[in-house]
């Protein structure tokens, strides 16, 4: 004999994770349109449930109804951040999330996906790109966001430790180099974008900065002619570079020709 609703919610509310009292109620709220009850049996779930694939889902369901049916965008957007919690691998939750606080430039809870995401990757070597990404991510936030520059270069130099190639994490560490005048600094990041960098182009107006640094920052002539002369060999003929060995030509402490 089938149970009556309100036998079944007595026997869900004593055991969450009682299945057929779940199918039941679920099969329920579908039929009826009841979405608030369908959200909440959700909820109700998956905080009884060890975190995991299946919570994930839980959650992420509720915050589909809580969005879509019942536009409760603060119960929806905890939902879904509730959903990447229990498994941050799943990929629709966290875009979903993203893309709803950064319309909404909600850049605490921002910071706190991504601190998840992060956390959840590190120590993996397969997950070492996107940990880098998600690094430099944080790094612009609270540059742009927070006016934090020293949290910023935290995360910056983590994304070049774990991607010495990527660039983006490179060039904005060596912003902020810039700014406080670090530049031994700056001459560092210069010289890992350079390896990092396969265009002739590119190259070449790397080494062109590296040696106006090196030659008006650090006064260290050698090095300047030596970037200067890398720079040539990358583009022979450039005038730039031509122009600006001239004063080295016939010093033999920085160039022998």
């Amino acid at each position: 004999m089938p149970r009556s609703e309100a036998e079944l919610k007595k026997i869900f509310e004593k055991d969450p994770t009682h299945v057929d009292a779940f199918i039941s109620l679920r099969r329920l709220y579908q039929q009826h349109k009841r979405f608030e009850d369908l959200a909440a049996l959700y909820e109700v779930r998956a905080q009884a449930m060890p975190a995991g694939p299946k919570v994930a889902e839980l959650w992420s369901r509720a915050a589909d109804i809580l969005l879509d049916k019942l536009s409760d965008e603060d119960r929806g957007t905890q939902a879904l951040m509730q959903a990447v919690r229990a498994d941050s691998s799943q990929r629709r939750p966290v875009e979903r999330l993203r893309r709803i606080l950064k319309e909404q430039a909600r850049w605490d809870e921002y910071l706190e996906l991504l601190g998840i995401l992060t956390e959840s990757r590190a120590g993996d070597p397969g997950q070492a790109r996107a940990v880098a990404k998600l690094h430099l991510e944080m790094g612009t936030l609270f540059e742009e966001h927070f006016a934090r520059t020293d949290k910023a270069m935290y995360h910056y130099q983590q994304a070049c430790r774990l991607d010495a190639a990527l660039l983006p994490a490179l060039q904005a560490a060596g912003r902020i180099y810039r700014q406080t005048g670090d530049w031994p600094m700056v001459c560092r990041l210069l010289e890992a974008e350079l390896k990092a960098t396969t265009g002739a182009k590119a190259r070449f107006e790397l080494l062109l900065n590296l040696a106006q640094i090196q030659q008006g920052r650090l006064h260290d002539l050698a090095g300047a002619a030596r970037s200067l002369q890398d720079g040539l060999s990358v583009r022979p003929g450039e005038l730039r570079a031509l122009e600006a060995l001239a004063p080295f030509r016939f010093d033999p402490t920085t160039l022998q020709l």
